[in-house]
């Protein structure tokens, strides 16, 4: 095993957009559903809420409340669900936001990746985002010219999204290389269980964008091979040659 390429999942690893989906996004969705509680209690109160899917991180916060506002008992009396009125106003919130913020990737993701190519990596983005959302990313943070169509894995290009590990066959398969030749950059836990999926495994490098005990530890437990605060931490000449010395 040689490291012959790179991919890097796209929301939180490359463009740090949590902000937006919890405090712009599934926060005020709870205030509407009549979640009384402040950030901070609601940030520790729903488990998931770093690296969940959509539907896992409702439901947690569905069980967090107690009065139903008037909008979401209408909501269900029409036949909806807590949970599907969370979702809904929280997708409608996050694309609000991804028109209107600006938005660039994290400090020194561009030093590397210029680095990457040019010592001739093939970079990809695998990524389990919509092309919807994850289009406008791209092209809103500038991304679009190091990453054209054909170099993204998005959700709508695989069977199962992570954590099944489809996206990484098919971004090994862009890049014309062995799935366990990648280094794979991920930022929750969802997104390294993806990597460990594979087989034989790819080698995995978590940068999370939160340091707190909740998301640091789960990833601690799954593993990866490195963990990094901080695009600027990494000096990526000497971490590939270092993973390369430690699989001989």
């Amino acid at each position: 095993m040689v490291i012959k390429a790179v991919s890097v999942d796209l929301e939180g690893t490359v463009v740090n957009l949590e902000p937006l989906h919890h405090e712009g996004g599934y926060y005020p969705a709870a205030q509407a559903a009549g979640l009384n509680l402040s950030y901070r209690e609601f940030f520790s109160g729903v488990p998931n809420l770093v690296g969940g899917t959509d539907e896992t991180i409702c439901r947690e916060i569905g069980q967090l409340i107690t009065n139903q506002s008037p909008a979401l008992e209408r909501f269900i009396d029409a036949g909806g669900s807590i949970e599907s009125f969370i979702s809904a106003n929280k997708k409608a919130l996050y694309l609000k936001s991804l028109s209107i913020e600006s938005m660039r990737p994290r400090p020194g993701f561009r030093k590397t990746l210029n680095w990457l190519k040019k010592k001739g990596y093939p970079v990809t983005i695998g990524t389990g985002t919509s092309i919807e959302t994850a289009g406008i990313i791209v092209e809103r943070s500038g991304l679009g010219g190091y990453f054209p169509r054909d170099l993204i894995v998005f959700a709508e290009d695989v069977e199962h999204v992570k954590p099944a590990p489809d996206v990484w066959y098919a971004t090994a398969k862009i890049a014309g290389v062995e799935v366990d030749e990648q280094l794979i950059f991920e930022d929750t836990m969802r997104g390294l269980d993806s990597i460990n999926n594979t087989d034989p495994h790819a080698i995995a490098v978590a940068i999370p964008v939160y340091n707190l005990p909740q998301t640091i530890m789960p990833l601690v437990e799954r593993r990866p091979a490195r963990i990094f605060m901080d695009w600027r931490e990494i000096n990526i000449g000497a971490l590939i040659k270092n993973l390369n010395r430690k699989a001989f």
